[in-house]
């Protein structure tokens, strides 16, 4: 795996950007039962150029947008850094395959 100057991986890089920017419980939960979904099941449409998916899309970027204003107080990760949507990716592929049960605060 890929080091930067400090030792850490990209990769590790990543799901600490995501961890701190998505400390609040509430907006997490709006990031992965409203807003992921969303986008996930938008882009599915998209695939099979059903236009309808540009809306879900922007619903669910809509949701997620609310949850950091509103309760994270802080930007999204998306608009930080161009790696923003990466991040999301590195952190569940972290919790899922290398560390599943391991809490934010370890």
């Amino acid at each position: 795996m890929e080091t930067t100057v400090s030792g850490v991986s990209k990769f590790e890089a990543l799901v600490h950007l995501f961890e701190t920017d998505h400390a609040n419980p509430t907006n997490r939960a709006i990031h992965f039962w409203i807003g992921m979904p969303l986008v996930g099941l938008g882009l599915g449409l998209l695939l099979f150029l059903n236009w309808r998916g540009i809306a879900l899309v922007a619903l669910g970027y809509g949701a997620m947008f609310f949850g950091h204003f509103v309760f994270e107080k802080n930007e999204p990760t998306v608009v930080k850094t161009p790696l923003g949507p990466l991040a999301a990716g590195a952190f569940v592929v972290d919790r899922l395959f290398r560390r599943p049960f391991r809490r934010s605060s370890e």
